[in-house]
């Protein structure tokens, strides 16, 4: 589910919003746009916001009120002079800094995930180029760009933070700077830029929920590292969802991989000395290696207990011989999508605004949490 959450910048976003469906040609020309009661579900804004967003493009012409038959596309061109609806450049060179560690391993189910989206362009005459850039300039040793090099050198146009480890100093610099910069993530260290937000608090209070449909009540969690913003989003939306259930929130049930997937047998055997009904776990991959170790112990799943994922990189075709996980789907394109979109903006418009547009995750139910056929 998208949501526009910055008050100021509501109408703009959800102006956004509609006209780039309308150049992706999701409203195509000569047709009506979605009701305004649909949009304003699907965009989480008031009556208001999106009667002022569509007024703005009518008023540029891009849309067209017909009296008793809606609101219709006109073009999904800009028109001349048009500041607000100017074509994006025709290639543009947008830099992703990662957070330390991360470069030049393997690109994650993540990372892929985000430029699909990134590279999706909405039109032909603009060409989209990525170049990854590390946070930590250690990484020079190895080959990498440093970002605050990318930005001296004026090798990138923008760039897509993913790395919440930059010092204030850096975000005022890229603030203060002329290349525009976007955070996106699961929250940011600034509130003067764009943010794309995963809100996987959110969705594990949705996961929580189905997870007591189903009689789960001892629930555990298996999570990345002890510090972090992952384990803090997982452990607050169980809270909150426990909250919510009028339940006492109980985080003790929970053990820590460290990243390093030899830990992960270990991990499990501490959970299981409190006779959980469900693990909880920070991703897919996590998941799957609990489920073969939970089968190698002759642990049925679901019938003992559940087990889910976080992310839907793997699918049940991935891991033929293990119950098909229960997971969260993160809109990773659409995330990746938005940022994009956000950048073309700047620069069209050369300003940025710092519109929070947040994405909560669907969660995917499947056979690792069905309900216990034991019971």
């Amino acid at each position: 589910m998208l949501q526009i959450k910055s008050e100021n910048n509501k109408t703009a976003a959800a102006r956004k919003y509609i006209w780039t469906a309308i150049q992706h040609g999701d409203y195509k020309v000569g047709e009506k746009i979605p009701p305004e009661a649909e949009l304003r579900q699907r965009l989480g804004i008031s009556r208001n916001t999106i009667r002022e967003a569509v007024a703005s493009l009518v008023h540029g012409g891009v849309l067209e009120r017909r009296q008793g038959s809606g609101t219709y596309v006109v073009t999904n061109q800009a028109g001349p002079g048009d500041s607000q609806f100017k074509k994006a450049p025709e290639k543009v060179q947008i830099g992703i800094v990662l957070p330390e560690g991360f470069y030049g391993s393997k690109p994650s189910p993540y990372l892929l995930g985000l430029m699909r989206g990134i590279h999706h362009s909405p039109s032909p005459e603009t060409v989209i180029e990525t170049r990854l850039l590390s946070s930590d300039i250690s990484y020079q040793n190895l080959g990498g760009t440093y970002f605050k090099d990318a930005i001296q050198s004026q090798i990138v146009d923008a760039m897509i933070l993913t790395s919440f480890e930059l010092a204030s100093t850096d975000v005022t610099e890229l603030v203060r700077g002329e290349i525009p910069a976007i955070f996106l993530g699961i929250e940011s260290p600034s509130k003067e830029l764009p943010f794309v937000e995963y809100n996987l608090a959110g969705g594990v209070q949705t996961l929580i929920a189905h997870l007591f449909e189903t009689g789960r009540r001892k629930i555990s969690f298996l999570l990345d590292h002890f510090r972090g913003r992952t384990t803090s989003a997982f452990l607050s939306g169980a809270v909150g969802a426990w909250t919510r259930l009028g339940c006492h929130p109980d985080i003790t049930r929970t053990a820590f991989m460290e990243r390093d997937f030899s830990r992960i047998p270990a991990a499990v055997e501490q959970l299981l000395a409190r006779e959980p009904d469900a693990i909880v776990c920070c991703d897919d991959d996590v998941a799957i290696k609990a489920l073969e170790y939970l089968k190698q112990k002759g642990i049925s799943v679901p019938e003992t207990l559940a087990v889910t994922g976080a992310n839907d990189t793997l699918t049940p075709e991935d891991y033929p011989d293990l119950p098909s996980l229960t997971t969260l789907h993160t809109p990773l394109e659409q995330m990746g999508n938005t940022a994009r979109e956000l950048i073309l903006d700047a620069l069209r418009l050369r300003t940025t605004q710092a519109t929070t547009i947040s994405f909560r995750p669907e969660l995917v139910i499947r056979e690792s949490s069905q309900p216990s056929r034991l019971a």
